[in-house]
């Protein structure tokens, strides 16, 4: 079966400015390397409450980073949903972490294992289809998006899992590649409820396996972010990358910040 996807053209390659920029971060960075651990661990945990934080409120779910920072913190058993989504996004992030730490990025895929395991664990103890894929019709989220039906739902989901570790697409910049993961998996809808959140979760995985900060959409780009997504539907993928490039490399001043306090 030919693989449908919102196909990345190179008459919509963004500019080399933030490629160059991106490097040049990552380059700074590594002057401080190594790291003492108390700091590792300081920007470790400035990460997960800022990207917690910003995705939930993506999702248009209401909270601070203040309640964030207090919830992951939190061991206790807790029963309010928005607390237990927390910790449980919480948890998401860091396995994703912990494989990023353990194994090499050539070592690494996203595969439809990896994709319900980690919705399974954004919806412990709150959803009983959290990682299981719909059975129910997908809704269009943009003007003339025609969600797949359910029943060859896995059999796209594989073909673009198979697509995202071809050596064609290992060719794009890991930022590329980052946006076009995430509107994938936002285009075929696999779960119910949850796609964006879990779209931009894993996005972070191909930043993160080019030995990158996480991609942090900051919550106050939620418009930019929806038109990002809109255009690239109707395969112009120039503003959704170079909005993951804007904010990777807004992390990155922000950890120059946390580094040269101290």
């Amino acid at each position: 079966m030919p693989i449908s996807l919102p196909i990345y053209s190179d008459s919509y390659r963004p500019s080399s400015d933030w490629v160059k920029t991106v490097s040049e971060k990552e380059k700074a960075l590594k002057a401080f390397l190594p790291l003492e651990s108390a700091l590792e661990n300081k920007i470790r945990k400035h990460l997960l409450v800022k990207q917690l934080t910003n995705n939930l409120l993506l999702s248009n779910i209401n909270i601070d980073k203040e309640k964030v920072a207090s919830l992951i913190e939190n061991t206790e058993l807790l029963e309010d949903p928005l607390e237990i989504l927390v910790q449980n996004f919480a948890k998401a992030i860091n396995y994703l972490n912990t494989l990023v730490d353990k194994h090499e990025s050539t070592d690494i895929f996203l595969t439809s294992n990896l994709l319900k395991e980690l919705h399974a664990l954004i919806f412990s103890g709150l959803d009983k289809q959290g990682g299981f894929y719909r059975e129910t019709p997908g809704k269009p989220i943009a003007p003339n998006h025609q969600p797949v039906d359910s029943d060859v739902l896995p059999i796209l989901v594989d073909n673009a899992l198979e697509w995202f570790n071809a050596d064609s697409f290992r060719e794009l910049h890991p930022l590329e590649q980052a946006w076009l993961v995430h509107l994938r998996i936002i285009d075929l809808q696999p779960f119910e409820k949850g796609n964006r959140r879990l779209a931009r979760l894993v996005a972070s995985l191909y930043a993160q396996k080019a030995k990158l900060f996480p991609i942090i959409v900051n919550s106050t780009e939620q418009e930019f972010y929806s038109y990002a997504v809109n255009n690239s539907l109707m395969m112009i993928t120039q503003p959704g990358v170079e909005l993951f490039a804007r904010s990777i490399i807004q992390t990155y001043d922000e950890v120059f910040s946390i580094v040269n306090t101290l």
